[in-house]
């Protein structure tokens, strides 16, 4: 994977852990910001590039 976007929301999350890691135990990676673009909602999609 060289990009990622996401996209964050102002509403309250709470993050119990759990679910699928997007990289194996161990492994760890670099990210630039590209981009990032708010919304009218207050949400921001922000665009990533990484960096190697």
């Amino acid at each position: 994977m060289s990009r990622k976007l996401v996209t964050m929301s102002p509403a309250p999350v709470i993050l119990l852990g759990g679910g699928l890691r997007l990289l194996p135990e161990g492994v760890s990676s670099e990210w630039s910001l590209v981009s990032s673009t708010a919304m009218s909602d207050g949400a921001i999609a922000a665009h990533y590039r990484r960096t190697r």
